[in-house]
């Protein structure tokens, strides 16, 4: 019971065969969740995860040709103090990286957004009605979902960008992050493997969520920072009228005509071109409410209006990098600062989120368990000078920990922030697709305890205990019923609500899910076999 209820998190990398044997080997609990990709098609691995996966196991992952992870070195001293982890690089033919976890205390439900969905979601007026799109679709959106994985195919031509927008309106101090990959996606839920072209697929987590999004970009100021001057904030008109739609509006602009800077003020667009012709790159503008957090990164050469004015989206939370829906800053506290990519300070902001992440362990007495990485494709040697920057980054904060990542055209995850404050290391809400950045899903935990020992249970204790056990397969159980219930599986959700109510019969169960739990399950049950 007490190996059962610990979280672990490991990763291995290779030919399918070894991969899978290592990971049984290595695995002290039973996985609850994971992540999986694969060079080739990834169709070779469905039969294999089908029959060596267990069923309440779900999985996302995506076709890619190279992948990169860190797994314990074969060549370790067994005796050492820390084991270290290796770096692995793989391409070519039929190579594999896959995650597995074990978190009983989070609800882990993958799923699959439909070509024909997203297209669906894609041509919405706004976030809220692709929301009500979601809900009717039955995927999981809404605030308790604490975390949502979004890997995009990259063989679709729509808008990943409303689709985001979507889940994140579902609950604005969700955690949402991911990327676009390649052409195939894999889903394992209910002890079957699927492979789809196209489309989303993702991984929903509620409950004790241990997994957090951290986004670095790494930019060097270019200019003062400046105060506004006659900043507004606007309201977004929908695209087009429509009677079902929410009466909040889209979204909301700041307008800034002017900036003031210690020489008086200035055009922002004086500044930008200045700045651009010194650098001679593409850059950003960034914002802030006030004098605390970082700076929330837009791209400059979508921000200027005729006339040299900037005109930013402003989301849920922005300034404050938290997620949480909150009124309207004060637009004569807004402080702008216009920022350039640089290899140095990409590192530097890396090992300083990675560093945060240390001291916020150590202050909620938590433990860093690993993380999966989705980190842009143009972040390689030939713009830092060495490959594999980001992943090598992690090594070095977190020298024994797993990872398991891939290139992406393009990232999932809060905004991205220049000179992010210490509390800032990771975030939630404000989710947007955007580039040049490095994703990471870190998996936190807490420090574990003493837990007591099922052999050190008198008679009274060990029923509770083994109760506790049984309650917590009866919620998975349903969990998979009402999956397969919104995948319209009506024989699988009857066979996992079977179950769900055999173990709930189990003496001192029922006690300790209550007559709700009950309820739900008779109403679950009626709709199987209507």
């Amino acid at each position: 019971v007490e190996v059962q209820r610990r979280p672990s998190l490991v990763t291995e990398v290779g030919q399918p065969e070894q991969v899978l044997a290592a990971l049984n080997k290595n695995m002290t609990a039973t996985p609850t969740l994971g992540f999986l990709f694969g060079t080739s098609d990834l169709q070779e691995y469905a039969d294999k995860l089908s029959k060596r996966l267990p069923l309440g196991c779900n999985i996302i992952g995506a076709q890619s040709q190279e992948l990169q992870a860190l797994v314990q070195d074969d060549e370790a001293n067994p005796q050492a103090a820390v084991q270290k982890t290796s770096l692995k690089v793989v391409r070519g033919r039929s190579q594999l990286a896959m995650q597995l976890g074990s978190f009983p205390d989070a609800e882990a439900r993958a799923f699959y957004v439909t070509k024909r969905q997203c297209l669906e979601l894609s041509r919405a007026t706004s976030d809220a009605a692709a929301l009500a799109l979601l809900q009717r679709m039955g995927h999981p959106v809404g605030p308790e979902w604490k975390t949502i994985v979004l890997i995009f195919s990259g063989a679709m031509r729509l808008r990943p960008d409303r689709i985001v927008g979507a889940f994140q309106h579902g609950g604005y101090s969700t955690a949402i992050l991911g990327g676009i990959a390649d052409r195939q996606l894999l889903l394992h839920s209910r002890g079957c493997t699927r492979i789809m072209e196209g489309g989303v697929v993702g991984l929903g987590l509620r409950g004790d969520v241990p997994l957090t999004a951290l986004v670095s970009r790494g930019c060097k100021p270019v200019s003062p920072t400046f105060r506004a001057r006659g900043a507004r904030i606007l309201e977004m008109a929908p695209q087009e009228d429509d009677e079902d739609e929410d009466e909040e509006s889209e979204g909301k602009l700041i307008v800034i005509p002017e900036l003031v800077g210690h020489e008086g003020a200035v055009q922002p667009e004086q500044v930008y071109l200045q700045a651009r012709r010194r650098q001679g790159l593409p850059g950003f503008v960034g914002i802030r409410f006030g004098s605390q957090g970082g700076f929330m990164l837009h791209d400059a050469e979508d921000v200027f209006q005729r006339g040299g004015a900037m005109l930013i989206p402003m989301d849920a939370g922005t300034g404050c990098g938290n997620g949480q829906a909150e009124q309207d800053p004060n637009p004569d506290e807004c402080e702008v600062g216009f920022y350039m990519l640089d290899p140095n300070e990409c590192r530097d902001d890396l090992q300083q989120l990675l560093s945060h992440i240390h001291a916020q362990c150590d202050e909620r007495q938590e433990r860093t368990l690993g993380a999966v990485m989705f980190t842009c494709c143009a972040r390689r040697g030939n713009f830092f000078g060495q490959e594999n920057t980001d992943a090598c980054l992690f090594r070095d904060a977190f020298p024994s920990l797993p990872l398991a990542g891939f290139w992406a055209n393009g990232e999932i995850g809060p905004q991205a922030l220049a000179r992010a404050a210490p509390q800032q290391a990771t975030r939630t809400g404000n989710a947007t697709l955007q580039g040049f950045t490095a994703v990471f899903g870190i998996f936190r935990a807490p420090v574990p305890s003493r837990h007591c020992r099922l052999d050190a249970l008198g008679d009274d204790g060990l029923p509770n205990a083994l109760a506790e056990v049984l309650a917590r397969l009866a919620r998975e159980a349903k969990s998979r019923g009402d999956a397969a219930l919104g995948e319209e599986d009506l024989a699988g959700a009857s066979d996992h609500l079977a179950r769900a109510r055999a173990l709930l019969n189990v003496p001192g169960v029922a006690a300790i899910l209550g007559k709700t739990f009950e309820s739900e399950i008779g109403r679950s049950t009626s709709k199987s076999c209507s």
